[in-house]
């Protein structure tokens, strides 16, 4: 077994990620019992679905630890943990003639409303000091294109995404930048992130009118809801899901 021995994350005051990782190799009895961050003001830690969850609260390092329960062998693993400041990774970002490159200056996340027009071109590029690595658009029920030119042609459609992952050259962070196309009219986007997408979509099928739900790439997933019934939604969400009180966003 292994965990990765350097880790680099980026801070988003606005959107921040939660982070999931994998023990490498780890056998199918194994379960991890136990993680800590040294510096909890950095990064707050915990398990779920036996992988590890780290979502960066600010600026700076801290030293992480993973214990795994074998049988009944303990072991632990050690790992430093580096959070960046966030920084808006394109020089350039245009749908058809709409420059919307500044809209990632403190987020993440950016909604689209679409017009008439269905198949737009995208032109993308990373700013000096930051690659492109991925370029994916994924439609309403989670399918997904992967395109590896800056400039592409795509055909868009409500409930739809286009998540671009940047990697910084010098520190090697990866930052994820996710375009959501828009319902319009009283309905909303919900982002998910963590550990426990899978019983909440199921929790969202169960109890509520919801129009999709695609799987949007690793560890973001989104969900769009229709009608006006969000706010008592919110409240009772938090208290029925609790863990994933502080993983919600809108």
């Amino acid at each position: 077994m292994s965990f990765r021995g350097k880790l680099t994350q980026v801070y988003c005051p606005k959107k921040s990620t939660t982070y999931i990782y994998r023990v490498k190799n780890m056998p199918s009895n194994g379960r991890i019992t136990k993680v800590s961050s040294s510096n909890g003001k950095v990064a707050k830690i915990s398990i779920g679905d036996n992988n590890v969850r780290i979502k960066p609260l600010k600026v700076g390092k801290s030293t992480i630890k993973v214990t795994v329960k074998t049988g009944r062998l303990l072991t632990t693993f050690t790992s430093q943990l580096t959070v960046y400041k966030w920084s808006n990774p394109v020089a350039n970002y245009k749908i058809g003639n709409k420059q919307i490159k500044n809209q990632f200056k403190n987020t993440n996340i950016y909604n689209y409303k679409l017009g008439s027009k269905k198949t737009l071109k995208f032109d993308v590029k990373a700013k000096t000091g930051w690659k492109m690595t991925s370029f994916t658009y994924y439609d309403k029920l989670g399918k997904s294109t992967s395109y590896l030119s800056s400039s592409k042609k795509i055909k868009l459609e409500k409930g739809g995404s286009v998540q671009i992952n940047f990697t910084n050259q010098k520190t090697v962070a990866v930052c994820q930048l996710a375009l959501d196309v828009a319902y319009k009219g009283g309905d909303y986007v919900l982002h998910v992130f963590g550990g426990h997408t899978a019983q909440f979509l199921n929790l969202l099928r169960d109890a509520l009118g919801v129009v999709q739900a695609g799987v949007l790439g690793f560890p973001l997933q989104v969900i769009q809801l229709r009608g006006s019934l969000v706010p008592d939604f919110l409240i009772a969400l938090y208290t029925l899901y609790d863990n994933c009180h502080d993983e919600i966003r809108f």
